[in-house]
């Protein structure tokens, strides 16, 4: 508590060396003094900078710190919405579709060997040049040019 009282302090005396050093009272003030042969009286002098400019400070220091507290409400729905979309993220998540097209195999008229087992078989019968050919993930490339026996 004594660090939340310190830092009030410290807000309070910001505030108020703002005005007495740099405020336009202080300077009219110091302005006519000089000019002229008048002095402000000690007790005006009292009243003025230590008086209204330190209630004026205590205001701004204590308003400073409403308006912060009136953004938090405003806050803690924000985190909630956030909670809320992350648990439903959670639930459910995104459906991510992808579309791949078929694989387009070219095999050269020349040396087009295609087998399902061991055995070694021209593709005669299916297979016209131009055409497609349909291979399944257990045909393999029998042909003599890419090295396969």
């Amino acid at each position: 508590m004594l660090s939340e009282i310190l830092v009030f302090v410290w807000a309070v005396l910001s505030h108020w060396q703002s005005y007495v050093t740099g405020g336009a009272v202080t300077g009219i003030v110091y302005f006519i003094e000089r000019v002229t042969d008048w002095k402000m009286p000690k007790w005006a002098f009292i009243v003025v900078f230590g008086g209204v400019f330190l209630l004026v400070s205590f205001f701004l220091a204590w308003q400073e710190q409403y308006h912060e507290a009136l953004k938090v409400p405003a806050l803690q729905q924000q985190v909630q919405d956030q909670a809320r979309q992350i648990t439903e993220l959670k639930e459910k998540p995104a459906q991510v579709q992808v579309n791949v097209p078929a694989p387009i195999v070219n095999v050269p008229s020349q040396m087009a060997y295609m087998s399902t087992n061991d055995t070694v078989a021209i593709v005669a019968n299916t297979y016209k040049i131009g055409g497609h050919l349909a291979v399944s993930s257990w045909c393999k490339n029998g042909s003599m040019s890419s090295g396969v026996t």
